[in-house]
């Protein structure tokens, strides 16, 4: 009975990210600690890579490209977090794949594939960057890597260590809500 009541917050907490997401660009989850703000990050970059939010896909903004999610996190949590996306059962698995394209220990991607009746056919990906070498980072080295062009979905676990905004993390994480570097907004 406990798991079903858990089972329904989730489902709760997941939609009201999304409405939030879709009516203001954005959502802080501040649960207290164990209430599955992970697990709920995990199903709304599922749901976007999936495409169940037409009104998120970049190429309804005449951008032609995969849906891409970007995780930015403290290093010792990416193990937790690829476990949970990837190797869980709960996130991509039936019908998806996650295929692992490249790892250094800070900057990890995976490539998703869908198995569709012609074979798999990649439809996304996430990306999960170390919190550290984010931290690091200039604006001019988030424009330069394409990062507020690649991603369209961003999730900060953390988040609470960008709330100073003479960092460098603060800029950088400002610079990634501007597709383009001159952008007034």
């Amino acid at each position: 009975e406990r798991k079903d009541v858990l089972s329904v917050l989730l489902v709760i907490g997941v939609v009201n990210a999304v409405n939030m997401i879709s009516e203001h660009n954005g959502v802080i989850i501040a649960d207290s600690v164990g209430l599955g703000k992970s697990f709920i990050g995990a199903a709304v970059i599922e749901e976007y890579i999936r495409g169940k939010y037409p009104t998120w896909d970049p190429n309804s903004n005449g951008y032609n490209k995969p849906r891409k999610a970007l995780l930015i996190l403290p290093p010792s949590l990416i193990p937790q977090w690829e476990h949970l996306l990837f190797k869980s059962g709960y996130f991509f698995s039936g019908d998806l794949a996650a295929v692992k394209t490249s790892s250094d220990d800070k900057f990890v991607t995976y490539d998703i594939l869908k198995n569709t009746p012609e074979g798999y056919r990649r439809i996304g990906g996430v990306s999960l960057l170390s919190l550290g070498i984010f931290s690091r980072m200039s604006e001019n080295d988030v424009y330069a890597q394409r990062l507020n062009e690649e991603y369209d979905l961003i999730l900060i676990d953390e988040a609470h260590k960008f709330r100073n905004r003479w960092t460098n993390r603060w800029h950088n994480a400002r610079a990634l809500r501007f597709k383009k570097k001159d952008d007034p907004n």
